[in-house]
């Protein structure tokens, strides 16, 4: 299976609020992706 390294800027930062709707909008990410055959391996975010 391929591997992608995908790069973003987000130019007022990346708003999820660290709540039970911050988990909803990740988790619909998730799904998305699920519906795509995206299988998401990490993640990192700086400053």
């Amino acid at each position: 299976m391929p591997r992608y390294l995908v790069e973003r800027t987000f130019a007022d930062g990346l708003q999820i609020p660290i709540s039970a709707d911050g988990a909803t909008a990740c988790l619909r990410v998730v799904d998305r992706n699920a519906d795509e055959g995206v299988t998401w391996i990490h993640s990192y975010v700086t400053d």
